[in-house]
């Protein structure tokens, strides 16, 4: 039986990983602004994972009644998650947000209206 393409892609890229010299931490800690900065999106991307709700990533598979519902389920407990966990810093809010790895229903409000009441506070 001939090995198709798509078979032997993943054994030629295991191949060359193995022959790689490159120090794939190094080089993870370099494109993520630095260990302490990496360490901490990984502390942030496992609070995501280990929520009950925000780990949730089924959307795909719920009508559009479901989705629209459990999406206000999911802003809340974001935003509940904020307080409660007093990520105060915006840095870590956009970390923890990228994490939930779907858009919520106030990317528009995030986007847009805080913005523009922040240009005209000042």
């Amino acid at each position: 039986m001939p090995l198709e393409l798509q078979d032997l892609a993943p054994l030629l890229l295991q191949r060359e990983r193995q022959r790689s010299d490159v120090d794939v931490e190094m080089l993870t800690n370099v494109l993520r602004d630095g260990k302490a900065a990496n360490d901490r999106r990984k502390q942030l991307v496992k609070v995501i994972e280990q929520h009950p709700v925000l780990s949730d990533r089924d959307m795909a598979f719920r009508n559009h009644t479901e989705r629209y519902n459990f999406g206000l389920k999911k802003a809340y407990h974001y935003v509940k998650l904020l307080e409660e966990g007093g990520y105060s810093d915006p840095l870590d809010q956009q970390t923890l947000y990228k994490a939930l790895g779907e858009p919520l229903g106030f990317d528009v409000h995030r986007a847009m209206f805080i913005p523009t009441l922040d240009r005209g506070a000042k």
